[in-house]
């Protein structure tokens, strides 16, 4: 069983369309086993068993100011951060309970498909379901990844030292902590979510994906 472990949904004020979309793929596929908060801005989301966090940085060279104020709220000891339109398509609860065991015994666990061509990988001691959890090694680029991602809080809080957006956070703190030893896992689970965003606009099929809701 997962004890101390916080789901928590980043997201701003312009992609609040998503949100009904992404409470209702969440709770079809995931479910509320765990706290669940939303790091918003200013409007409100009112979903069901929810907790929103909101913040005035609405800008988004301020992401990482408004995710370290909302996390500093949050008390569970390890966070598990997705982004706001990050539609999810399969129940992992399986495969997450034991990619939550091997996480406790590193720094940061992703869930995700990630060319091999982008980040440097290495065999770990860890399978789950019958595949490799692989290590990425210490000289990789983008060791830094906030979404979807196990996060212990400590790893998270040297991350966060690079402010700004997102994407600029995560290439200069990937520079930044490269051959510091932290230990940074990766583990692939085909298609489990869809991106429906992509450069601001809701992309054709995350489109379909709405329109199925009921």
């Amino acid at each position: 069983m997962i004890k101390d472990l916080a789901i928590v949904i980043v997201s701003c004020d312009k992609y609040s369309y998503i949100w009904k979309p992404w409470y209702y793929y969440f709770k079809k596929n995931f479910g509320f086993d765990y706290p669940v908060y939303l790091l918003n801005e200013t409007k409100r989301a009112n979903l069901d068993s929810v907790i929103e966090l909101n913040s005035s940085r609405t800008d988004v060279e301020q992401w990482v100011v408004k995710l370290k104020q909302g996390i500093a709220k949050i008390p569970e000891k390890h966070l598990f951060i997705m982004m706001d339109d990050f539609l999810i398509l399969k129940d992992i609860s399986y495969a997450f309970v034991k990619l939550y065991d091997v996480f406790l015994e590193v720094d940061a666990l992703r869930i995700m498909h990630v060319d091999a061509s982008v980040i440097k990988v290495a065999d770990s001691k860890y399978s789950v379901d019958g595949k490799w959890v692989f290590q990425l090694t210490q000289d990789s680029n983008y060791q830094i990844s906030f979404s979807p991602n196990f996060w212990k809080r400590e790893f998270l809080a040297d991350c966060l030292q690079t402010e700004g957006n997102p994407w600029h956070s995560e290439m200069t703190g990937s520079e930044r902590i490269k051959n510091k030893g932290y230990n940074v896992l990766s583990y692939t689970i085909k298609d489990w979510f869809y991106p429906a965003i992509w450069r601001g606009r809701v992309t054709p099929e995350g489109q379909k994906l709405i329109n199925q809701i009921k």
